[in-house]
């Protein structure tokens, strides 16, 4: 009886490890607010999947009308400590590459940094020409979601507790005596 409590108790500490190690974005990144400096303007969101990293895979953004599918390069660092940015150096492309003479076309580029975004932005027409736009703004950022402890972590803390139980309960001596109407479900048989 006591070997089969023991299984279940250990496939159920198997069954959530494997459900808490099961990859999951919201767990997955630090999540950093983009805000106006001096403001609660919030501009965007950025989430980072490391503490630090130079690729943007696993990167994801939400800024004006840019996303991660327009990152063209990034380098960031975060403070391990509080998961503040550290360093940061984004930059992102939409729309056609060259605007070709008179030609219709359209791009916009962005680029973050730790205290700055710049945005440009250009139209062109074949009555109107071309129109220029450009934002820049000073931005600081704000930490809005971090990662939770490792499902490894808390597996073996978990096993750690099912095996202080059982050596609380087994005594230094071996198992004590039972003795009452519950010591059958237990699986203890009276001597004698």
């Amino acid at each position: 009886m006591r070997a089969g409590l023991l299984a279940r108790a250990v496939a159920l500490a198997v069954f959530a490890a494997g459900a808490t190690l099961t990859p999951q974005a919201a767990r997955a990144a630090f999540v950093e607010h983009i805000f106006e400096a001096g403001t609660t303007n919030l501009l965007g969101t950025i989430s980072l999947p490391t503490i630090s990293g130079t690729s943007a895979a696993g990167v994801a953004l939400s800024l004006n009308m840019f996303t991660e599918a327009d990152i063209t390069s990034i380098n960031w660092t975060l403070n391990p400590a509080d998961f503040s940015v550290v360093a940061l150096s984004l930059s992102a492309f939409q729309g056609d590459a060259v605007c070709p003479g008179a030609t219709p076309c359209s791009n916009a580029s962005l680029s973050l940094d730790l205290s700055s975004v710049a945005q440009s932005t250009v139209q062109c027409t074949a009555l109107a020409g071309c129109i220029v736009g450009d934002l820049f703004l000073d931005v600081e950022y704000r930490v809005a979601a971090a990662p939770e402890p490792d499902g490894i972590t808390l597996l073996t803390v978990g096993l750690l507790g099912l095996a202080f139980l059982s050596w609380l309960r087994m005594g230094a001596w071996g198992p004590r005596p039972q003795r009452g109407p519950g010591a059958a479900l237990l699986g203890y048989s009276p001597k004698g």
